[in-house]
C-alpha cells in the first residue's frame, strides 16, 4: 500500500495542515461530552509500528488483532480513565453511548483485585487497576483501508483549540521521523542484554509446584498457573515499541500490543489467546490449554500434536476452560450457538488444545459484565477460579500486575479483548517478561519449567537478538 517514506512524510505534512482545522470546525455546536472525531484516508505504511520511531515518548499505544483485519497506532491522549474497572468501564461505555462507530478506546485492567492494589504503588503504578485512552491522533488499517483521525471532546480537560495544536505537532513530528527513515538515519538505538534473573529460580519454582500439587492432592483447587517472572537488564533504555516490532516479526495467529502511559514504562506482547470478541450481541471466545513444542519435522510436529491430543492431563487441564467458560454465559443467560471439537492450535514456538466458542449474549449483557464474568479464565488462574487465584498470591513471589489480565478495545457496538499473555513490562532499562504454566494432578516440575521456556521463545529471540 506504501508509496514510498518521501511520500507519505509529504501527505502526513498536509494532513497536519488540514485535519486540525477540520476538527475545530466540528467541534462548533456539539455537546460537551460527546467525541468529535475526524478522518481521512491516507497511503500508509503495511505494518504499522514504524510510524511510532521518533515520535513523542508521552502516551502511545499500538493494537493488530491476531487475523491482520485490524491494525492502529495511537498517539496521544484525548481523554484517559484510570482507576478500578467497575468505576473505569462503565465511564467509557457512558462517553461511547452516542459515539460514531468508528471510535475505539483501548486498554485494559490488572490480573486480579490483588495485582490491582500492589499495582497502585509498584513497577505496575503507571497502569493501575485499569487504564484506557481515547487516542488524539489514531493511525489505521481497517479491512484494507488506511486513514488518520483526529479524535477529542468540546469541552474534555483540554480546549479543542488546545487538542488540535497538539494533534498538528503531533503530525509534523510523524512526518519528520518518516523523512529521516527515507534518508537512512537511524530509527532506534541499539540495547544488548547485561543481565538476567529468574524469579523464582530453578530450585525455586520447583517448590512452588510441588507446594502446589500437595493443594490440589488435598483438594484446596483443581488446577492452578504458576507464572515465572525473567528480568532483563539492558545496557540502554529501549523504544519499548522498538521491542513490539521485532516481536511482531515472528509473532503469527497472535494479538500484539504495546501500551505506553506514560514515558518510561510500557506493557508489550504478542498473545495468541482470545478473551473474547463481540459484534453486536454476538461473542466468540476459545478454550485454550495445554503445551507442547513445534517439532523439527512435520513428522515430529504430528508426534507432538497426538501426543498433546491423547494426553489426559493436557485434555483434563482444557476440560477445566471450557467447562468454566460455557458455565459463565450459561448463567449469564447467553446462547451457546457452535461449539466446535477440540483440535491443536499450532503457533510458531508451541501447539495448544483448542475449542472455539460462539454464542448470542442476552440484551442487558454489557462489556463491563463480559469483562467480569468472563475473566480470569482456568486458562491463566485456575479452577476453581477464587480458590487458585488466592493459590497464585500466596504462592508467586512476585506481582502479576497487568500480565495475564484483559487488554484490548471497545466501541460503541463491538469490543475485542485477548488475554495479555506471552507479554512483558517495560521500566527504563529493564524487560520483565512473564509466562506461565497450568499445574494439574500429574504436573512435573521440570517438565513445566521447560514448558515455560518454550512460551518465551519470541522474547528470548528478541532479546537475546538484540543488536
Amino acid at each position: 500500500m506504501s508509496t514510498g517514506a518521501p511520500s507519505l512524510a509529504a501527505a502526513l505534512e498536509t494532513v497536519a495542515a488540514s485535519l486540525p482545522k477540520r476538527f475545530l470546525q466540528a467541534c462548533a455546536g456539539r455537546p460537551a461530552q460527546r467525541i468529535v472525531r475526524v478522518e481521512r484516508p491516507v497511503d500508509l505504511p503495511r505494518h504499522l509500528l514504524g510510524l511510532l520511531a521518533g515520535t513523542s515518548p508521552g502516551v502511545r499505544h499500538y493494537w493488530r488483532d491476531r487475523r491482520g483485519h485490524f491494525e492502529a497506532v495511537g498517539l496521544g491522549a484525548a481523554a484517559t480513565f484510570a482507576g478500578r474497572p467497575g468505576l473505569t468501564i462503565p465511564a467509557v461505555l457512558r462517553l461511547l453511548a452516542d459515539a460514531d462507530d468508528a471510535v475505539r478506546i483501548y486498554g485494559g485492567t490488572a490480573f486480579a483485585p490483588s495485582s490491582a492494589e500492589v499495582a497502585a504503588e509498584g513497577a505496575w503504578e503507571a497502569f493501575g487497576p485499569s487504564w484506557f485512552v481515547l487516542p488524539l491522533v489514531e493511525f489505521r488499517h481497517e479491512n484494507g483501508h488506511a486513514f488518520v483521525a483526529l479524535q477529542g471532546l468540546p469541552e474534555g480537560p483540554e480546549t479543542p483549540e488546545s487538542l488540535a495544536r497538539d494533534a498538528a505537532d503531533t503530525l509534523h513530528a510523524v512526518a519528520r521521523a518518516c523523512d529521516a527513515a527515507s534518508s537512512g538515519e537511524p530509527a532506534s538505538r541499539a540495547f544488548h542484554v547485561t543481565q538476567r534473573t529468574d524469579a523464582p529460580d530453578y530450585d525455586g519454582w520447583c517448590r512452588m509446584v510441588r507446594r502446589a500439587l500437595d493443594r490440589i492432592r488435598s483438594d484446596a483447587f483443581a488446577k492452578v498457573v504458576l507464572a515465572r517472572e525473567t528480568r532483563f537488564r539492558l545496557d540502554a533504555a529501549p523504544d519499548p515499541f522498538e521491542i513490539a516490532r521485532r516481536l511482531s516479526a515472528t509473532a503469527t495467529h497472535a494479538y500484539q500490543f504495546c501500551l505506553q502511559p506514560r514515558e518510561g514504562c510500557a506493557f508489550v506482547g504478542a498473545s495468541p489467546e482470545q478473551l473474547y470478541r463481540r459484534r453486536g450481541a454476538m461473542l466468540r471466545t476459545e478454550a485454550v490449554a495445554g503445551t507442547r513444542p513445534r517439532g523439527a519435522s512435520k513428522a515430529e510436529d504430528a508426534a507432538f500434536a497426538q501426543a498433546l491430543l491423547r494426553s489426559g492431563k493436557d485434555r483434563r487441564e482444557h476440560g477445566f476452560v471450557a467447562d468454566a467458560i460455557l458455565g459463565v454465559l450459561g448463567e449469564a443467560g447467553a446462547t451457546i450457538v457452535n461449539k466446535d471439537d477440540v483440535s491443536v492450535l499450532p503457533l510458531p514456538t508451541c501447539q495448544h488444545l483448542y475449542q472455539p466458542i460462539k454464542a448470542a449474549l442476552p440484551g442487558n449483557l454489557s462489556d463491563a459484565d463480559l469483562l467480569h464474568r468472563l475473566h480470569p479464565t482456568p486458562a491463566v488462574g485456575g479452577f476453581p477460579s477464587a480458590e487458585s487465584i488466592r493459590a497464585i498470591a500466596e504462592l508467586e513471589p512476585f506481582e502479576r500486575g497487568w500480565y495475564a489480565g484483559p487488554v484490548g478495545w471497545i466501541a460503541r457496538r463491538s469490543a475485542e479483548f485477548a488475554v495479555a499473555i506471552r507479554s512483558g513490562l517495560v521500566t527504563g532499562d529493564v524487560v520483565t517478561v512473564l509466562s506461565g504454566a497450568g499445574i494439574v494432578d500429574g504436573s512435573v516440575p521440570d517438565d513445566e519449567w521447560r514448558e515455560i521456556e518454550t512460551k518465551m521463545t519470541a522474547f528470548l529471540s528478541v532479546l537475546a537478538g538484540a543488536t
